[in-house]
């Protein structure tokens, strides 16, 4: 992974953009692609299957004594209208915890629900 070589750096936390997952390196949290907090292709149709309207909101707890990561909670977003509001579609939350999921396991890591929330179990 290219972002692994960020991690030699002392640095806790890397935002990169090409993949969905998140991968937990040498205690350290990448996140492959972010998404949009705020989808600016709201409208633009023929992109409906990326689910452009929906994203997460990432609250991540790390150790301040080592930089390395304790926890990942994930809380569904809804985008709508340039406003970021909380997921509560069933179906849309399932959508987001099962592709977390399978993206995730790509790097060794798997993604519970809990609620409506996503945890990360690495």
């Amino acid at each position: 992974m290219q972002c692994n070589l960020v991690l030699l750096c002392p640095t806790s936390l890397v935002f990169c953009s090409t993949l969905t997952g998140v991968e937990v390196y040498e205690g350290k949290l990448i996140i492959y692609g972010c998404g949009d907090f705020i989808d600016d292709y709201e409208g633009i149709t023929g992109y409906e299957h990326f689910r452009g309207d929906l994203s997460l909101m990432y609250d991540v707890e790390v150790d301040t004594s080592n930089g390395r990561l304790t926890s990942l909670i994930m809380t569904p977003t809804r985008i709508r209208h340039l406003r970021v509001d909380t997921c509560r579609e069933e179906a849309d939350i399932d959508w987001m915890h099962k592709t977390m999921s399978r993206e995730c396991r790509l790097f060794g890591c798997d993604v519970k629900r809990v609620g409506n929330k996503l945890h990360l179990v690495f």
